[in-house]
């Protein structure tokens, strides 16, 4: 079930799935997807998302959350991915899409997971891209770099894929 948390004017999706095509949030405040313990997924299903309007508003992917999509999604500070956060392009969690955004900060073990059906076509059409206009940053704690994981999925399908060939995939810009 969707929850939702309503204090002191901020938002918060505990658990479950917001599909949007379209979002605007201006109070100032961060949008938190996930409680870090159960599932929760916004699901940009077209259209431009906003999360502005304040030195400290972000769009927080907790642990478990998923951040999916297609369109754009513009957050004042930009998007944060903590350890074991999602971001995928497409529609769902197993879509293949196009996903613009403006910054991304992930946090150690943040995932971006890539859907592929195919080797041989495009991006955006046969694997996801994620089109950063911005930053992709790692968090740095104590000195120490941090990691994100890229998840490839072939979606069940078997590909045609050849151990002599080569393949580059473009999967991000920024």
């Amino acid at each position: 079930p969707l929850q939702s948390l309503w204090a002191n004017n901020t938002v918060h999706l505990l658990g479950g799935v917001i599909n949007s095509a379209g979002t605007t949030v201006s109070n100032g405040t961060t949008f938190t997807v996930g409680d870090g313990t159960q599932f929760a997924q916004f699901n940009a299903v077209s259209g431009a998302h906003f999360f502005s309007n304040g030195v400290n508003t972000a769009l927080l992917i907790s642990s478990n959350a998923w951040l999916t999509g297609l369109g754009t999604i513009t957050a004042a500070n930009g998007i944060v991915l903590t350890n074991g956060g999602h971001l995928s392009a497409g529609l769902a969690t197993n879509g293949i899409g196009i996903l613009t955004l403006n910054t991304v900060n992930g946090q150690n073990g943040a995932i971006i997971d890539v859907q592929i059906s195919s080797l041989l076509g495009s991006a955006g059409l046969s694997w996801d891209l994620l089109n950063v206009n911005g930053t992709i940053t790692n968090n740095t704690s104590g000195g120490i770099n941090t990691n994100f994981l890229i998840r490839m999925d072939s979606m069940g399908q078997t590909l045609a894929y050849s151990p002599t060939a080569g393949y580059s995939l473009r999967i991000a810009t920024f």
